[in-house]
């Protein structure tokens, strides 16, 4: 299975998670307050899922890829 971003953004937010959990691979994790942000790899573009009191936010394609260096600095 290969998926595009396009494609990958068409899924429900319940329908993203569970492709994340299948063929995601973690990459990071940031912490601030109530917030958690935990970056994936999934068929070559990075995704962030963003949690506000361990309810799940958004789960988008990062649209600039230059943004892993603020991850990277954790």
């Amino acid at each position: 299975m290969h998926l595009s971003q396009g494609e990958y953004s068409q899924f429900s937010i319940k329908g993203r998670l569970s492709l994340l959990q299948e063929f995601g691979m973690p990459i990071r994790e940031k912490m601030e307050q109530q917030t958690r942000v935990e970056v994936y790899l999934l068929y070559g573009f990075y995704v962030e899922v963003v949690y506000e009191n361990d309810q799940v936010i958004t789960a988008e394609p990062l649209k600039f890829p230059a943004l892993m260096e603020y991850y990277n600095s954790v």
